[in-house]
């Protein structure tokens, strides 16, 4: 009898989002995904993520509702497609500065520093130079 009901029953498939660019959160409806921008008052949700002047480039658009709605309905979407830093960083869209929630910086990132540890430098460069010796040794 259960199986007899399988027909009934309606399941909405919504893909996951895209990889989406610092400032905006990757998100998803029935139209496909997209990376929608956030905004943020001097603090974040996410204690990995600060509150950070940002730019992105946003694309507002009008897109139909989907199934039972009336012929005429439509919703505002707004996505991001894109960072930028001033009014001419967009092919798509116009650049909106804003303070966004994203990522905090790294102490090796902020300092300029390659973001490797001491341990991952040594085994890079010290390991050619143990087989170097090693080499010799047996010469």
């Amino acid at each position: 009898m259960w199986m007899l009901l399988g027909w009934f029953a309606h399941a909405d498939v919504v893909e996951p989002g895209p990889i989406c660019p610092p400032g905006s959160r990757s998100d998803s409806d029935h139209q496909g995904g997209f990376c929608a921008p956030t905004t943020c008052d001097g603090t974040c949700p996410d204690t990995t993520e600060s509150c950070q002047r940002l730019g992105l480039c946003v694309v507002d658009s009008e897109r139909a509702c989907n199934g039972d709605a009336a012929p005429d309905c439509t919703f505002h979407h707004r996505e991001a497609v894109g960072a930028c830093e001033g009014p001419d960083d967009c092919a798509e869209g116009r650049c909106v500065v804003a303070d966004r929630c994203a990522p905090s910086p790294s102490p090796a990132a902020a300092s300029g520093g390659w973001g490797c540890a001491p341990g991952a430098a040594l085994l890079v460069g010290g390991l050619p130079l143990t087989l170097l010796h090693r080499r010799r040794r047996r010469e």
